[in-house]
């Protein structure tokens, strides 16, 4: 196919022209109370979108946004400190660190953000942030779920598969949990639908109706 993008890319002058429009309008919209558009500033930063990259102003525009409980952008705040993309905490400061990227990931996944769930689910699991607790992980990872984040599905399989810290080893639940992730295409699950079906028939325990249908 021809692609007009390869065969004439911008040059550098035209590229400026552009972000300066978009960022007219976006201090514009900011202006006019649309708080969204500092998100959007954030990510061209971030991402070189028609400027240079740059981390501490995408951090700056991602902060003001998430002031204004802005669920993304507090994941990218998240993310760029995850990320080292700042550097701005020395080997000494990693507990500090962990506060800070514990508190964006939180904020994010309370906004409603499901992919913070999911990430937040997984540090309760593998106790990377916060003492692990299995029941703060099942909590987030079943709100991912019931919205619709299918990769959700399978931790919480793995926590009703192997149980302790709190949760009872219930393998017919963590095998309607991996059946539900492989139905919405986590293919990858599929091994552990198997081996839990042989495992429950083998111990003569009932098999959940759905995963025979």
């Amino acid at each position: 196919m021809y692609n007009v993008a390869q065969e004439n890319p911008m040059s550098d002058d035209e590229k400026q022209f552009i972000y300066q429009k978009v960022y007219n309008i976006m201090k514009e919209a900011i202006e006019a109370g649309i708080y969204e558009a500092n998100y959007i500033l954030g990510l061209m930063y971030l991402n070189g979108f028609y400027t240079m990259k740059n981390n501490l102003k995408a951090f700056y525009y991602f902060s003001i946004a998430a002031s204004y409980s802005h669920g993304m952008a507090y994941y990218q705040l998240y993310k760029i400190l995850k990320e080292d993309k700042l550097n701005i905490y020395k080997e000494n400061e990693d507990s500090v660190k962990k506060l800070a990227l514990f508190d964006y990931l939180s904020r994010s996944a309370e906004e409603g953000y499901l992919e913070a769930m999911h990430e937040l689910g997984n540090h309760y699991i593998s106790g990377n942030l916060r003492k692990k607790n299995y029941l703060k992980a099942l909590a987030w990872h079943r709100h991912a779920c019931r919205n619709g984040y299918i990769l959700s599905y399978e931790p919480c399989g793995d926590i009703f598969y192997n149980g302790g810290y709190g949760i009872k080893k219930n393998k017919a639940l963590s095998l309607v949990m991996y059946y539900s992730a492989y139905t919405n295409g986590i293919k990858e699950v599929k091994e552990k639908v198997l081996r839990v079906t042989d495992e429950l028939r083998e111990e003569g325990e009932p098999i959940p109706e759905m995963v025979l249908v």
